[in-house]
């Protein structure tokens, strides 16, 4: 009876090692496999923030092509003209744009003879919007840039 305990012993002995072994093993390959993903996850952020920086650096490139056309030629009064466009396109449609309302607002005061129902009658929910859109564009970027 010992001598048949005794080699049960003997032989589950022999295994222990090879079971720790085989343990060890299996933890030392999870662990490996948990250092690659924690590569693969610091290399994935890398590659985020290298397409970020490429694209920090395109919307720079961008900025500076756009606004190249503005360089001053050093003729004086090509500059100025150059410089004058947009202002006067602007001011010459607010002017026409101001022309219609104020003939509008004179046409309905004939018929109307009443200043507030005739102010009411040319300021329409596309005259808000139109106004709303230039405030935005004239003083919400700088909101956003301040940010």
């Amino acid at each position: 009876m010992f001598a048949l305990l005794g080699s049960l012993v003997g032989f589950a002995s022999s295994l222990l090692p090879d079971i720790f072994s085989m343990v060890k093993d299996r933890k030392d390959k999870a662990h490996e496999l948990a250092i690659l993903d924690r590569q693969m996850e610091f290399m994935e952020k890398g590659h985020h923030n290298r397409i970020a920086e490429i694209g920090a650096m395109a919307d720079a490139n961008e900025n500076q092509y756009i606004y190249q056309f503005a360089a001053k030629s050093g003729n004086s009064a090509i500059d100025a003209l150059s410089t004058s466009v947009r202002p006067v396109l602007s001011y010459a449609f607010f002017s026409l744009y101001a022309w219609i309302k104020i003939s509008a607002f004179f046409l309905l005061y004939r018929y109307n003879n009443d200043v507030a129902v005739s102010l009411v009658q040319i300021w329409s929910e596309e005259d808000q919007t139109i106004f709303c859109a230039i405030i935005s564009f004239w003083f919400g970027h700088r909101a956003f840039k301040r940010k």
